[in-house]
Order: C-alpha cells, then sequence, then structure tokens
C-alpha cells in the first residue's frame, strides 16, 4: 500500500514519521512541525490552516 505525507503529499517509503493525532508524515515535514525549535504558536497555525482543532494550551497563548 502506498502512503504519502499528510502534509507535503509526498509518497512515503519507509521512512514515515508518526505525529502526535497519528497522521503519517515524511521526515522534513515531521521535523518542521514537531521537531524540538518549533514554537506552539507554529503549530497553532498549521493547525488552522489544516481546518483542526487547535490544542488547549496554544488556543489560550493565542488568545493573549
Amino acid at each position: 500500500m502506498r502512503q504519502h505525507c499528510t502534509q507535503c503529499l509526498t509518497e512515503i517509503f519507509a521512512n514515515g514519521k508518526q505525529s502526535p493525532a497519528g497522521e503519517t508524515l515524511c521526515t522534513p515535514c515531521h521535523s518542521a512541525l514537531w521537531g524540538p525549535q518549533t514554537t506552539d504558536e507554529f503549530r497553532g497555525m498549521v493547525a488552522l490552516h489544516m481546518g483542526r482543532p487547535i490544542p488547549v494550551g496554544v488556543a489560550a497563548r493565542l488568545a493573549r
């Protein structure tokens, strides 16, 4: 079965990563979204863009 990155739609072979939400991501997208230098604000903007709910901690910081 062929898999594609949820974020960029690149075909994933054996190096796919799982996001905390269970989505399959390629290594570059996983690093960009969930790497140690990614901010919660950035993750919140991605969630809004993709039509997904924002996690509670992120929503509180964006409301300030």
